[in-house]
C-alpha cells in the first residue's frame, strides 16, 4: 500500500488515530510481481552450499545443535549449571526457535543467525557438554553436539557463511517479496 502520505502526516505530528492508509492504493503501481522470487534465492543457497566440501558434516552439526537447543529443559539445565560463571546466560538461552523441520534453504538464515549468538557458549562452556548432564538419554545427540561444539572449523565457517552469503541472500529474498 502507498504509505507516503500517512508517513508525511505522522512526521508532521498528526495523531495516529487520524491517519488512514487506503489498502487499495499501491506505492509502485507499475511494478511487476516476479513469481518464484523466494525459490530463486533458495536455489542460489542450494547451489552455493553444494560447493562446500564439508557441507554434509556441517548440516549434520547444525541439525544436532538446533535439536539440542530447541528443547527448553536442556537450555534451562545449562543455564542453571553455568549461571555462576555467566550471569548473561539466562537471556542468551531464553529461547531458540530455529529449526529444520520444514527443510528449505531459506531456513538456514534463522539457524545460522541464532547459532551465532551461541558461538562463545558452545566453544567454551559446552566443549564437554556431557559433563553438564548426568544421565542424558539420547547419547547419539549428545555425541553430535559434543562434536559440533568442539569443531573449530564449524565455528569459523558459521560467521563467514552468514555475513558473506546467507544474510545477503535472505536480504535479497525479503526485498523481492516486499517490493
Amino acid at each position: 500500500p502507498d504509505i507516503v502520505k500517512a508517513f508525511i502526516q505522522r512526521r508532521l505530528k498528526l495523531p495516529l488515530a487520524l491517519i488512514r492508509v487506503d489498502p487499495q492504493t499501491r506505492l509502485l503501481p507499475f511494478s511487476l510481481r516476479v513469481p518464484g522470487w523466494s525459490h530463486l534465492f533458495g536455489n542460489l543457497s542450494k547451489f552455493a552450499t553444494r560447493k562446500i566440501d564439508k557441507w554434509p558434516e556441517i548440516i549434520q552439526c547444525l541439525r544436532a545443535l538446533c535439536r539440542f537447543f530447541r528443547y527448553a529443559p536442556w537450555r534451562k539445565h545449562i543455564a542453571d549449571k553455568l549461571r555462576h560463571r555467566l550471569p548473561e546466560i539466562d537471556s542468551l538461552l531464553t529461547s531458540f526457535t530455529a529449526r529444520f523441520a520444514k527443510w528449505r534453504y531459506e531456513t538456514l538464515f534463522q539457524v545460522v543467525r541464532q547459532l551465532l549468538l551461541l558461538r562463545q557458549l558452545c566453544q567454551t562452556e559446552l566443549r564437554d557438554v556431557s559433563a553438564l548432564f548426568g544421565d542424558f538419554q539420547d547419547k547419539e545427540l549428545l555425541k553430535q553436539v559434543h562434536k559440533a561444539c568442539n569443531w573449530s572449523t564449524l565455528w569459523n565457517f558459521i560467521p563467514a557463511f552468514f555475513s558473506h552469503l546467507i544474510d545477503l541472500l535472505e536480504q535479497g529474498r525479503r526485498w523481492g517479496m516486499v517490493c
